[in-house]
Parts: structure tokens; sequence; C-alpha cells
């Protein structure tokens, strides 16, 4: 219990939130995810809630988050990813291979290139999602292997916000996303 409240306070740190008392004072119901799987279920179910907006921004990949994502997109919801080069290549290349709907595979395409979806690359320090500025899931590495440690995940809209500047300060720094090249579009998907 002390290490989360350690980590708590560095995270809230930054929110500027101070913690003085009982958490759930301050940041109202938290969820803590001690495993993969578990994280992975609960991003999916908050992408499957989402109604207006995503910010996510992310180190890692995963093809049922991927999956959750375009059915956000489908339904209308704006996507805003942060994320380095170096993922988003391997997350594409992974993409292809679980899109293998030829339709589905052309809405993906083309929306890469509508304004609901947004996407710019920058090193980043840890992953966590936004969802209709209500939902938000802060993920914490090892310090040195940054390998999955845990999350935690709030419903709470002021540290929503406070999360969403965050995303936006490293958004203004990111690198913009060229637009996809037409000739990476399969084929038989312009049959559709």
């Amino acid at each position: 219990i002390e290490e989360t409240e350690e980590i708590m306070r560095a995270i809230l740190k930054q929110a500027n939130i101070g913690v003085d008392g009982r958490l759930t004072d301050f940041v109202g119901p938290v969820r803590i995810a001690d495993t993969w799987e578990k994280v992975v279920a609960d991003v999916v179910e908050y992408m499957d809630k989402a109604k207006e907006s995503v910010y996510f921004a992310t180190t890692s990949f995963d093809g049922r988050v991927a999956e959750s994502c375009l059915r956000a997109a489908q339904r209308g919801v704006k996507l805003n990813f942060l994320t380095d080069k170096e993922t988003i290549s391997n997350k594409l290349q992974m993409l292809r291979m679980l899109l293998s709907e030829p339709k589905t595979l052309k809405f993906f395409f083309e929306y890469l290139s509508s304004p609901d979806f947004q996407i710019r690359f920058l090193d980043i320090p840890y992953s966590f999602i936004v969802v209709d500025q209500k939902y938000s899931m802060i993920e914490v590495t090892h310090p040195y292997t940054h390998a999955f440690s845990m999350a935690f995940l709030f419903h709470n809209e002021k540290l929503c916000e406070r999360l969403i500047a965050t995303f936006e300060a490293m958004w203004r720094r990111g690198q913009k996303m060229e637009t996809p090249i037409p000739s990476t579009i399969p084929s038989i998907c312009l049959l559709y």
C-alpha cells in the first residue's frame, strides 16, 4: 500500500492535486489493474463506452485495443494519439494483419486521413488515456526496464482535464504524421 501511495503522489503531483487524506477524497473511485490483461480489458471497456473523444498517449500495442479503437471510430468518436514512430510502425503492421475484412481495412485507411483521427509522434514518458473527459487510465512502468507494472483507472473529470492539458502540451511538441500514401491501401480495398 505504501508503494501504491508513493506512486499516486508522484502522478498527482504533476496534476497539482495533493494527497493529504484518502485518495478517493480527491480523485473519486480508483481501480488498480495489476496485470496487462486487466489493463487491456479496462481500456477496451473505456473505448467501447466512448461517445465523443479519446486522448491516448501510448507506448505499447495490443490488437484488442486496436479493434476497440476502430469500433469507436466507426461510431464517430474523435481519436487523438501520441506515440513514437517505432511503435506506430509496428502497430500499423499488426493492424494490417488484424484487418482481414476488406471493408474494415478500407474504413481504417479512410479514417487515417479524416479530421476525426489525429496522431503525432513523441517520446512518451508513460501511457495514459482519457475518454469523454470522464474516464482515465495511467500506466506505471518499471523505472529501468519500462515494462508494465500496474495501472490506475479513474472516473474523475478534474483529473481528466489535467491529463488532457498534459496531452495537449505533449501534442504541441509532437511531430505530425504525414498523410498516408495512397499506395499503402491494398488494391482489394478499392473494389469496395
